[in-house]
């Protein structure tokens, strides 16, 4: 039958920007050491011009994400598809392709901002102190493809998942990640720090958390 799962994600600056995006994901497996699936994303993002924080928006020319003579309220919404697959040679190693953002949505919120297609693969060793993971990524970036690599390690107990890991890549990228999650039967709850390196000292970072239920299969 598969599984399947819902996550809500959302990112804000304040009040004057915001982002939301609603995935619905699928996944089952074909034979016995391949793994396919599929998420379908709603996105949204929005912006007001005329927030408590708006002094963060050039008043006279506009922000250029926004445009120029934006009004007070902005939003722009768009349906989007992610797919992916996994080959389970051993017990020890996994590989895996992913390509997001298939439909390149716009969101715009006058001329096209579309949001780029990135392409990836990458691998997973179990060792003794947890899996190892490496990944490469490639997405052009306003009309400039750029590679990413990044890496870390995973540590699965009985309920719990810790995870460490970095990446560096074309544009001065670099990033610390660090995160944890825990599982109960089908419920499973997840939660990460991302902190820029490459950005003003005073970024505090971004904090993520997501919650999924699986549907069908094993709960244990």
């Amino acid at each position: 039958m598969g599984d399947g799962g819902a996550e809500l994600r959302g990112y804000g600056a304040a009040d004057v920007y915001s982002e939301e995006t609603l995935s619905l994901g699928y996944a089952r497996a074909w034979r016995e050491r391949v793994r396919w699936g599929a998420v379908a994303n709603y996105l949204r993002k929005s912006a007001n011009t005329n927030s408590s924080a708006g002094t963060l928006l050039d008043p006279v020319t506009g922000d250029p994400v926004l445009g120029h003579g934006a009004p007070e309220d902005l939003s722009a919404t768009a349906w989007d598809v992610n797919v992916g697959a996994q080959w389970v040679p051993s017990d020890r190693w996994r590989v895996g392709v992913t390509v997001a953002h298939v439909l390149e949505p716009d969101l715009g919120f006058y001329g096209k901002d579309c949001v780029d297609r990135v392409w990836k693969v990458g691998g997973g060793y179990e060792t003794r102190w947890g899996m190892a993971l490496v990944e490469g990524s490639y997405q052009n970036i306003n009309d400039k493809g750029q590679a990413r690599l990044k890496g870390g390690i995973e540590k699965t107990m009985k309920y719990v998942v810790l995870r460490l890991g970095g990446g560096v890549g074309a544009e001065n990228y670099s990033r610390l990640t660090a995160g944890v999650g825990a599982r109960f039967r089908a419920l499973r709850v997840d939660y990460g720090y991302l902190l820029p390196l490459d950005t003003a000292k005073d970024d505090s970072g971004t904090h993520q958390i997501s919650v999924a239920l699986g549907l069908g299969g094993p709960d244990e």
